[in-house]
């Protein structure tokens, strides 16, 4: 969950959960998707903390299991590390991390709009893995896109969904468009697991053509 800020003219941005930066002035469309002025080609993306002079923080979502939860399949909320509360677009808190809100924001700009689109996508890998080699699937982590008390259920969300232990995408992102998203995390604990702290990187990309 690493941050950065706006790069231009490239194809592919990358961050570990991940940043921020205005591309331009910002009309709101609705909820979560706002249309920034066309320029210089330029891609977004942050996810959790983040500034626009950028960021080298890496946030983390976590949850501890009592051995009387052990693999009895209730799903557990996971807790983060991200501060961020607010839009990095527009003055408005859109975000709880109190409540394991991570926010996510990802732009696309272009000279014109007519250019395809770019695509959000993000990497897992098979398994968290703990100190003596033992493994959780990474599928029993999933998120929920929310704002603060409600669901998200719009179609221009960042949308819920489970990680697959692969690359997945999750939208695109049109020409001249800023989306964004708060997830909540949680851990299916339908398994038994070994004990002892299990760990994964996730990373997000957002790839322009």
């Amino acid at each position: 969950m690493r941050n950065t800020n706006v790069h231009p003219n490239l194809t592919n941005l990358a961050h570990a959960l991940a940043v921020v930066t205005c591309l331009g002035t910002a009309n709101n469309a609705h909820a979560w998707t706002y249309t920034v002025g066309a320029g210089a080609k330029t891609i977004f993306l942050q996810v959790g903390d983040g500034s626009q002079s950028g960021s080298t923080t890496i946030n983390t979502v976590s949850v501890s299991v009592a051995a009387t939860q052990l693999g009895n399949g209730t799903a557990l909320p996971m807790a983060t590390t991200s501060a961020q509360t607010s839009s990095s677009i527009v003055a408005t808190t859109v975000c709880s991390p109190a409540a394991g809100q991570t926010y996510i924001a990802a732009a696309y700009r272009s000279p014109s709009a007519s250019i395809p689109t770019a695509t959000l996508a993000v990497n897992a890998p098979t398994n968290l893995v703990n100190a003596s080699g033992d493994v959780i699937p990474f599928t029993a982590v999933s998120w929920i896109a929310s704002t603060v008390g409600t669901a998200d259920t719009t179609p221009t969300a960042i949308p819920s969904g489970t990680f697959t232990g692969g690359l997945q995408a999750l939208r695109s992102v049109a020409a001249n468009t800023w989306i964004e998203n708060c997830h909540t995390f949680s851990y299916s604990n339908a398994t038994v697991a070994a004990a002892g702290t299990y760990t994964g990187r996730v990373t997000y990309t957002l790839t322009s053509p």
